[in-house]
């Protein structure tokens, strides 16, 4: 079984910046996810305590294989 090396960003969105070419995400708070440095996914949260459980749940998940 192989391991690869989760990371995230979060980045704070201001008003008026744009993700995609959109202006109305869900949250100012984007949490973008990676593997072994690779872009994989992401989501916005309203708070940075939903951001911060998220990152938690993601890093600590246990892949299935």
């Amino acid at each position: 079984m192989s391991s690869s090396k989760k990371t995230t960003t979060v980045e704070v969105l201001e008003e008026g910046d744009t993700v995609f070419g959109h202006s109305n995400m869900a949250g100012k708070y984007w949490v973008r996810e990676y593997r072994d440095g690779q872009e994989t996914g992401g989501a916005f949260f309203s708070s940075k305590g939903d951001a911060d459980k998220h990152i938690k749940e993601y890093l600590i998940e246990v892949e299935d294989y």
